[in-house]
């Protein structure tokens, strides 16, 4: 027989009921004590009945360690969690007397395939531990935050086994939540003396036991060890995954997901092998909780959530689409609509991303629900972002441009193209013939004419990146830019400045000099403009983006626009502007009809 537990909070139990389907899928012969930290969860899985599961309230442990409930109110719930690990265990072995080990597995666990080799692995020794195998620019990582994933733990009922579990609840105990520790992962550091400390400490040399993104990164990356399935087991390069770690993970209500909330690596094998058959999983466990008890979980949004590396499931199986992103802000709701229905008039395939700098636009946009739109706020793209509103920080559109772009491509494998566009732009043609020139080159820009001696010469109203390693490697160092100007300020033409340096630094950078490919009112004085058959040339080629400079519009600014400037504005302008203030008459009605002033 062989004995696993955990401890769960409310909010992670349909992790727990994967984890166990996975074990009833592998391991023919064991038994699993699931920990609750609350009582709805104690009598959810009462009520389910689930065979060879144990359910234990932690108040049990808490009557067995009298110390755990004066620390319970010290502590947040994640940090009481690991206070309880080793009480827990003890725990099970006073009052389970057949338990002869046990096997502490985090919460976020799934078994992949027989556990058979763990035990081979385990034998003789008392304590069985897994490394985080930190290497070469990462080895400082586990001074940080340990040398051993304590996701992972097997503990014998001998005597080094229990003086471990005991030395190791007296350092949870007397743990105190300093902002140092806050930044490790504060249980692993008691364990890293171990080997030293106590006799008979086993550390895993399997690849597939405790596998964690890190690892698996590390693996692709020196040893070209991708995932792949063999006779329907997944492995890493050559080796079966026993046991997978999704660190991190964040499930929102079964299409948006958070990979892993730290910055890590993920390839396309790893997410389609071992990813997105666990969010079919954890579906199954919402449904199968919510059968039992439609209250149980409330409908969750990725809403005031920092994601470290997001990934949208509809996104990446719906097929070949246009995707463009754009940051939008309450005064410009119009012009962020309007570009939205110039996107959808060309009748393709689409998706529209779009970053609300503040909770009107959010609230708003996410009241109209309109198809092809998904919504994202600065909190999404910047972490602590709350905190640092209360210092006065106002997230500007160069901070959140790159995050966005970055968000999106980082993970999503099949958002091949990202064309980021100012909200205050309008196509007049299909965006299509922009993505077919990113399917050649790594970053789109757009020349800036106008600029002046000394001044860059790169728009920032469109750039466009294809998904590839110098696309990521220009939006990670801009994004590292970013950091800098949260500091010190930034201004439209620091950010124009940056990105005009990338010509010089990547390969395939294409920059468009034409003015059909953006046209602005200071080009527009400069060049010839018809319109034939409603289609607008400039330069006898059609008009694909122009870029309006109109802000704080409502009512009565547009008809006054309307009737004293272009009233006496030449042809050409006439022929761009009169098409988009209709546009923004319909789009204005839209948001007074959903309340907007």
């Amino acid at each position: 027989m062989h004995y696993y537990y955990c401890i769960y909070r409310k909010d992670y139990l349909y992790k727990g009921l994967v984890l166990y389907e996975s074990m009833k899928k592998h391991d023919g012969n064991f038994k699993f004590f699931l920990v609750c930290m609350d009582e709805k969860s104690l009598e959810l899985l009462n009520e389910m009945r689930l065979i060879d599961l144990v359910p234990i309230s932690i108040k049990s442990i808490e009557e067995y360690d009298k110390r755990i409930p004066e620390l319970k109110f010290q502590r947040g719930e994640k940090s009481y969690i690991w206070t309880a690990k080793a009480s827990a265990a003890l725990y099970i072995f006073e009052k389970y007397k057949e338990v002869d080990h046990v096997i502490w597995v985090d919460g976020d666990t799934e078994f992949l395939s027989d556990p058979e080799p763990i035990y081979e692995e385990w034998k003789n020794h008392s304590v069985l531990l897994t490394a985080e195998r930190f290497t070469d620019e990462y080895e400082y990582k586990g001074y940080e935050v340990g040398f051993y994933n304590t996701g992972f733990m097997g503990f014998k009922r001998d005597e080094t086994g229990i003086k471990c579990l005991e030395y190791f609840r007296e350092r949870l105990q007397e743990w105190k939540e300093s902002e140092e520790e806050q930044r490790s992962w504060n249980d692993q550091l008691y364990v890293d003396d171990w080997p030293e400390r106590f006799p008979n400490i086993g550390v895993v040399k399997h690849d597939g036991i405790n596998l964690t993104p890190f690892i698996t990164s590390r693996i692709n990356t020196e040893q070209n060890g991708l995932i792949n399935i063999k006779d329907g087991i997944p492995h890493i390069k050559d080796t079966p995954i026993i046991l997978y770690h999704f660190m991190a993970l964040k499930y929102y209500d079964g299409n948006d997901f958070d990979l892993c909330n730290y910055w890590m690596k993920f390839d396309r094998h790893t997410i389609d092998e071992l990813y997105i058959p666990y969010f079919r999983k954890c579906d199954e466990a919402y449904s199968r909780i919510r059968e039992v008890d439609p209250n149980f979980y409330p409908h969750l949004t990725i809403k005031d959530k920092y994601i470290g590396n997001y990934f949208n499931l509809e996104a990446n199986n719906s097929g070949s689409l246009f995707h463009l992103c754009t940051v939008a802000q309450e005064n410009q709701l119009a012009q962020t609509l309007s570009l939205y229905d110039s996107i959808k008039k060309y009748n393709i395939n689409f998706m529209l991303w779009i970053c609300c700098t503040d909770e009107y636009s959010y609230n708003t946009l996410k009241m109209l629900a309109l198809p092809q739109i998904q919504l994202f706020e600065p909190s999404n793209l910047i972490e602590n972002y709350n905190q640092l509103k209360q210092t006065g920080f106002r997230a500007e559109l160069e901070i959140l441009k790159p995050r966005l772009i970055n968000l999106l491509l980082l993970n999503n494998y099949n958002l091949q193209s990202m064309l980021y566009v100012d909200c205050d732009c309008l196509f007049h043609q299909s965006p299509k013939f922009y993505f077919d020139l990113l399917k050649k080159n790594a970053i789109l820009l757009c020349g800036n004419s106008t600029a002046v001696e000394n001044e860059a010469n790169i728009s920032n109203a469109i750039i466009g990146f294809n998904r590839d390693d110098i696309s990521l490697t220009c939006q990670f160092y801009w994004i590292e830019k970013t950091k800098e100007w949260i500091k010190n300020g930034v201004s439209i033409q620091d950010e124009i400045n940056y990105i005009s340096k990338w010509k010089a630094i990547y390969d395939k950078v294409i920059v468009l000099e034409s003015p059909d490919c953006l046209l602005d009112d200071e080009k527009l004085r400069r060049v010839k403009v018809k319109k034939i058959n409603g289609v607008i040339y400039v330069n006898n080629k059609a008009l694909i983006l122009y870029k309006y400079h109109l802000s704080n519009l409502n009512d009565a600014n547009i008809e006054r626009f309307a009737k004293e400037i272009l009233r006496l504005a030449p042809i050409s302008k006439k022929h761009i502007y009169l098409p988009y203030l209709k546009g923004l008459r319909l789009s204005l009605d839209i948001l007074n009809r959903s309340g907007h002033k």
